[in-house]
């Protein structure tokens, strides 16, 4: 099932740099999971933190739900929601890869911020974007 779960994560992280708009904010510091820790803000952080399976009698995967979530940060909150507005226009069904995505529904957005954890006296702020994908692969 490996091969099924990377499919969702490869189709986000393609859909996510393949749009101008976000890579005109972010440029290539799109990362799974984590950040990378030399690289600047804003960025963006995504993951696949739960997948549904729907199957046939034979154990044949028909049908996926994926839950994605995907974190823009940034050093301001309006830069951060300013991206998350550009991850959410960019999210659209589609095929990328091996995997389809016949519907996508953006389902909600929280906001938070944190202390600098690169020594910086700024602060880092967050939206994460919550993204329900279903489809196939």
């Amino acid at each position: 099932m490996s091969s099924a779960a990377n499919s969702y994560s490869s189709w986000t992280r393609s859909t996510l740099a393949g749009d101008s708009a976000v890579a005109a904010i972010v440029g290539t510091r799109i990362t799974p999971y984590l950040r990378n820790r030399d690289d600047s803000f804003p960025s963006i952080v995504y993951s696949v933190p739960r997948e549904e399976f729907e199957t046939e009698s034979t154990g044949e995967i028909v049908a996926r739900t994926a839950e994605v979530s995907v974190v823009c940060m940034a050093r301001t909150y309006l830069d951060a929601d300013e991206l998350a507005a550009a991850v959410i226009d960019a999210i659209e069904p589609g095929t990328r890869g091996a995997c389809t995505v016949s519907a996508a529904r953006v389902t909600g957005l929280e906001r938070e911020f944190q202390d600098a954890y690169d020594g910086s006296a700024d602060l880092v702020y967050f939206t994460t974007v919550s993204v329900t994908l279903i489809g196939t692969n």
